[in-house]
């Protein structure tokens, strides 16, 4: 689902350096937060969209002082796009919040 970027492999770097708990928590509000951009997607265009490997791209994150991660990035799946803000609460990483813009481009037409 994520794109392999660096932005995504510092983020990585620093939740290593957290308690195993804390890691936990996040993996668990990653699958949350994922989850919940396929709902909105749903949602917001009236399909059934599913994410593909490499579809989430991470452009940047907040770290809260170890306590949580704000974190935003794009989504990129065949016509959809999308950019979103998800709010990630280690201590209770099921009620991580993302909100999300969607579009949708149509494929070129010829004149």
């Amino acid at each position: 689902m994520f794109d392999p970027n660096e932005v995504l492999a510092d983020l990585a770097m620093e939740v290593s350096a957290l308690p195993a708990n804390s890691q936990i928590a996040f993996r668990i509000a990653l699958v949350k937060m994922a989850q919940s951009i396929e709902i909105q997607i749903d949602q917001q265009l009236n399909i059934d969209f599913h994410l593909s490997e490499g579809d989430i791209l991470i452009t940047q994150y907040d770290n809260l002082n170890n306590k949580g991660f704000v974190i935003e990035g794009l989504v990129d799946h065949d016509n959809v796009q999308a950019s979103f803000r998800a709010i990630i609460d280690l201590a209770h990483p099921e009620d991580t919040l993302v909100t999300l813009t969607t579009g949708r481009h149509s494929p070129p037409t010829k004149i």
